[in-house]
């Protein structure tokens, strides 16, 4: 099975958190350096969602992709973001994860 490009939701104002959860420390670096170690080797093609400042992030080399509709809707916003870049790169389907969960382990069930 080939592996499904990735997209790693981290669009949001992080208020709860102080500021930008993708850049927020944990352990020995950051929440987005947390999840990329686990999704990238499970994922083909990676991407961030992220609003604002798209250099911030320029260190991870990944596109940065900001939500399509304006005024910060909300989570739905980055996968409708996610959704627009998989049929750009020609995938059927994305795969999403947040940032602000770097234990989470995927589950992937047979379809």
């Amino acid at each position: 099975m080939e592996r499904p490009p990735a997209v790693i939701l981290a669009g949001g104002l992080g208020r709860r958190m102080g500021g930008d959860k993708a850049l927020r420390p944990f352990l020995d670096a950051t929440l987005l350096h947390a999840v990329l170690e686990r999704i990238a080797p499970q994922a083909g093609p990676l991407a961030i969602n992220a609003n604002d400042d798209p250099g911030r992030l320029a260190a991870f080399g990944l596109p940065v992709l900001a939500d399509p509709l304006p005024g910060r809707p909300g989570p739905l916003a980055g996968v409708l973001a996610a959704l627009d870049w998989a049929a750009a790169v020609g995938a059927p389907a994305v795969l999403t994860v947040p940032c602000d969960a770097p234990s989470c382990r995927p589950i992937w069930l047979p379809a």
